[in-house]
C-alpha cells in the first residue's frame, strides 16, 4: 500500500510539472492536446503529441530525421518530451477520442493505438526496438480502455487480435523479442 501512495505522488508532480506550451513544432506539424493524456499515461510524465495533416509533410521530416531508413507511424526520442504520429495514426485516435462506440473501427485503431503506445514507451528512455514493441504490446489493452472508448470483453479481444497481427507483420527489429 505504502507504494502506492509513492507512485501517487509521484504521478501528481509529474503531472503537476508543465510542458513548454511554447514549443516549437517540425514545420507542417501541430500540436494535439487530445492525444497527450493517453501518451502521458504510458511515458509516466507530461509529453506534448505532434501531427501533421499531410503524409508530404510526414515523409520529408522522417527522411530529414531517418535518412533513407524505412519511414515509420511514429517517432520519439528515448527519455524525450515529444512524439510524433503519421496523419492516418492521428486521425483514427482523433476519431476514437471523440466517439462514444469504436466497435466499427477496431481494426483500423489497432496500429495507431499500438503506435502511439510504442513512442510512449520510448519516452520513458528505452531506446530498444523490441523491447519498446513488447510493452506497447502489452499495455495498450489499458490505453485502448482508458482513453479511446474500447469496452472490456469482446472488443478489447477484436482490437487486440488486430494488434497481434500489427505486431507481427513488422520489421525483425520490432517483432524479436515477443
Amino acid at each position: 500500500m505504502r507504494w502506492l501512495a509513492m507512485l501517487a505522488a509521484t504521478a501528481a508532480a509529474a503531472a503537476s510539472t508543465p510542458l513548454d506550451a511554447a514549443a516549437t513544432p517540425p514545420t507542417g506539424f501541430h500540436r494535439v492536446r487530445a492525444l497527450e493524456p493517453a501518451a502521458t499515461y504510458v511515458a509516466r510524465k507530461p509529453v506534448r503529441a505532434w501531427c501533421t495533416k499531410t503524409y508530404l509533410g510526414w515523409d520529408a521530416y522522417m527522411h530529414r530525421v531517418m535518412g533513407d531508413s524505412p519511414v515509420p507511424n511514429g517517432l520519439a526520442t528515448a527519455g524525450a518530451d515529444d512524439l510524433y504520429l503519421a496523419p492516418l495514426e492521428c486521425d483514427n485516435l482523433l476519431f476514437a477520442t471523440r466517439t462514444a462506440s469504436v466497435a466499427a473501427i477496431l481494426p483500423a485503431l489497432a496500429g495507431p493505438i499500438e503506435t502511439l503506445t510504442h513512442e510512449a514507451i520510448h519516452l520513458r528512455g528505452e531506446a530498444d526496438e523490441a523491447v519498446t514493441d513488447c510493452a506497447a504490446m502489452r499495455t495498450m489493452g489499458a490505453v485502448a480502455v482508458r482513453y479511446f472508448h474500447v469496452t472490456r470483453g469482446a472488443e478489447l479481444k477484436k482490437l487486440m487480435t488486430a494488434a497481434w497481427a500489427y505486431h507481427r507483420s513488422g520489421r525483425a527489429v520490432y517483432t524479436t523479442i515477443c
